[in-house]
């Protein structure tokens, strides 16, 4: 008969070392302040809140300040950030949105069907400023969001016109997280 490596429970039921194993180190881990920083977002200077002082849109595409401030406040809420008035913050995040456009090329796998790719994209500058010591963490840093969308329609409707525009915008929001939290 084969040695095993089990424990016996108070009701002789085999229980395996290693989740025994498991459930202690779990224990000892919450208990000492360990934590898994899975989803949040650690901001520079050990800021623990931010300001969304100015998005302002200077494209020609009406509401893309407004849907990307909603954007930012999904994610920075998600990730346990505090947004807050500039008083009171301690970073103050700016957006200024140059340019929105939609670009159309022709795409084919094989020369028996034509197909276009849609190219939705939203650019603007970011700047971030530590609202403690008013010190620039980031200054007129470019960023663009880009979205692709293939079809084989040679025009899009107006659905898929806002949600290729949304799309562009939530990967703008996600470099925009990406670079606050990258530089530091």
């Amino acid at each position: 008969m084969k040695a095993q490596l089990l424990i016996l429970s108070r009701y002789f039921r085999p229980v395996n070392p290693v989740l025994i194993g498991l459930v202690v180190s779990v224990f000892f881990l919450s208990h000492c302040g360990f934590r898994l920083n899975r989803n949040q977002i650690t901001l520079p200077e050990n800021a623990r809140s931010i300001a969304l002082q100015h998005i302002e849109n200077k494209s020609f595409t009406p509401r893309l300040d407004l849907q990307l401030k909603e954007i930012l406040t999904e994610r920075f809420s998600r990730n346990a950030v505090k947004i807050q008035s500039v008083q009171i913050a301690d970073l103050s995040l700016s957006f200024r949105i140059d340019a929105a456009g939609v670009t159309r090329s022709d795409y084919a796998l094989d020369k028996t069907t034509q197909s276009y790719e849609f190219l939705f994209t939203v650019a603007g500058s970011l700047t971030v400023v530590s609202t403690n010591n008013k010190k620039d963490l980031i200054k007129n840093q470019t960023l663009t969001g880009i979205y692709s969308f293939k079809t084989a329609s040679t025009d899009l409707t107006q659905t898929e016109i806002s949600d290729g525009r949304l799309q562009a915008l939530q990967n703008l929001g996600d470099q925009i997280i990406e670079k606050l939290t990258r530089n530091f």
